[in-house]
């Protein structure tokens, strides 16, 4: 179940506890949806209605509300708010719903004045801030709205996080140190709002803004983009040319992954922000093929021993890191999507220089992919998800072709820590051939670091033959899971250093040992005969 079905599943749920209401035991419980399987939202919309359908029918599964059954009447209104308004008439007239399971923000809007008058429940999928406020106070929608209800945080408190995640990486980025350098306070980040002129992406709008000027960022005029896909060519010129450190997307996921693509194309060098139905399932599906042909074509992987992750609930996968590029992440995540029983996916938390490159910064995010920092780390673990460190950091992933398969220290037990507090088993992965993808024989670091890169790779074919020497050696590569590895999962051990360290150095030689295992099984580099 992705994240968008999750959080259909949950407001569901949630609006159970609102719709049991007196009735005779034989009558079912009215509820209206409506569902946007057509109109720009639809790619997003779907597998959110389907969630709010699964947790209905699960329910009624299980003897519904106090013996009645759920009685879901979904109708498309093709996410225009007139249409609403009639399936709404309609619905009054004849199944006279107790509750309603929304949508989008226009059309939670256009109804909050019909279900205020008639005491009907409505769960909106929206989260904008206003939609919620009892007082009807909001110049936004000026009217009250004490029966509508959404899950999370709303749109304006998601960009404001984004907005200070930025300004932190701003004031640790070599590009705040040259502006403080060379020109003190006078250069500031600069923060431009992209969106489609349409009540949902507007809705954060003036909140975020605002928030960002307190913190410092020059707020450039908004690019308008349209929420469906097209050609965007003229708003990656102007996004340009505009010279913006940061822009938040506010669309949903197509019109996004259009808008990326043609930025990266024109040479942008923005760092993209979004919200949560910015990237999902349907964005990351645009570099599926591409994942799909490295894995069983170019480097025809083998993936051993998944059977030692758990079908579900929390895991902390403790990976060797390698290859000057982090194709290997990219290559385990992709594994366990398609090879493991429960078709997992892995969330990758990445080093600082990954995720604050121009050229691979959208990529990584688009993938799901998070700065790798204690917080995240405990925030997806406490969601049960399935998280994956490479403790060596740069040590590994950038070292000299004569140290290939020598898993560097793994510094201080960050990853311990996390799994202790957390109670998470620890999974050892190794990754066998892509040492050999990228042979590096020369560092130019002093090269490197003006870009942004701790270390400048020099191989056989990079940079002689330029960006045909990116392309990464057809070696074999394998993929080993060893079996988890208890750390007495007492969250109190992680404030002892000696438990840490020894378990540290325990999953670091236990890698090392898997390595050299598969290492003395291996032949040939390309063929692995």
């Amino acid at each position: 179940m992705n994240r968008t079905q999750r959080l259909g599943v949950l407001l569901g749920a949630a609006m159970l506890g609102l719709s049991a209401l007196p009735g005779n035991a034989a009558d079912p419980i009215a509820v209206g949806q409506l569902v946007a399987q057509t109109g720009a939202t639809a790619p997003v919309a779907r597998v959110y209605a389907q969630g709010v359908a699964d947790a209905f029918a699960f329910i009624n599964a299980h003897g519904g509300v106090d013996g009645r059954k759920i009685q879901l009447d979904p109708v498309d209104y093709g996410y225009e708010p007139t249409k609403a308004i009639q399936i709404y008439k309609q619905w009054k007239e004849t199944s006279k719903p107790v509750a309603i399971q929304g949508w989008g923000t226009a059309d939670t809007e256009a109804l909050i004045e019909f279900v205020t008058k008639d005491g009907v429940v409505f769960m909106s999928g929206s989260s904008s801030g206003h939609l919620t406020d009892p007082s009807g106070r909001s110049p936004w929608t000026s009217v009250p709205a004490p029966y509508n209800f959404f899950y999370g945080p709303s749109y304006s408190d998601g960009c404001r996080a984004l907005v200070q995640f930025a300004a932190e990486q701003w004031k640790r980025s070599g590009a705040a140190a040259r502006g403080s350098t060379f020109l003190g306070d006078l250069y500031r980040p600069k923060l431009v709002y992209m969106g489609d002129n349409h009540p949902y992406p507007n809705s954060p709008k003036a909140a975020c803004t605002d928030y960002a000027r307190d913190l410092g960022f020059d707020v450039l005029p908004p690019v308008r983009y349209a929420l469906s896909p097209g050609d965007f060519s003229a708003q990656c010129d102007s996004l340009k040319q505009s010279g913006a450190d940061f822009a938040f997307l506010a669309n949903t996921a197509e019109s996004n992954v259009a808008v990326v693509k043609a930025c990266a194309k024109a040479g942008v060098t923005t760092q993209f922000l979004t919200n949560i139905y910015g990237w999902d399932e349907t964005a990351a599906k645009v570099w599926e093929p591409l994942f799909d042909f490295l894995y069983r074509v170019w480097w025809r992987v083998t993936l051993t021993g998944v059977e030692n992750v758990p079908n579900e609930g929390r895991a902390l996968l403790v990976i060797n890191h390698s290859g000057v590029l982090p194709w290997d992440g990219a290559m385990v995540k992709h594994g366990f999507a398609h090879e493991h029983p429960a078709r997992r996916k892995a969330r990758m938390l990445a080093l600082d220089m990954f995720t604050t490159l121009p050229f691979l910064q959208p990529w990584l995010r688009q993938l799901g992919e998070v700065r790798a920092c204690p917080e995240n780390g405990e925030r997806l673990l406490e969601r049960d998800e399935l998280v994956a460190v490479f403790p060596e950091g740069v040590k590994g992933v950038g070292k000299y072709f004569r140290d290939r398969y020598r898993v560097a220290r793994f510094g201080r037990g960050g990853f311990v820590r996390l799994a202790l507090k957390t109670r998470s088993p620890i999974v050892p992965v190794s990754v066998v051939g892509a040492e050999e993808i990228y042979p590096m024989l020369l560092n130019l670091a002093f090269v490197g670091r003006p870009l942004g890169f701790p270390y400048f790779p020099v191989t056989p074919t990079f940079p002689l033959l330029g960006p045909l020497g990116l392309v990464p050696a057809p070696t074999k590569w394998w993929i080993d899971v060893g079996a988890p590895i208890d750390a007495g999962l007492d969250p109190a051990y992680a404030e002892r250093p000696m438990i840490v360290n020894e378990v540290t150095d325990l999953v670091r030689s236990t890698i090392q040992r898997m390595i050299d295992s598969r290492l003395a099984r291996r032949g040939n580099v390309f063929t692995g005969e």
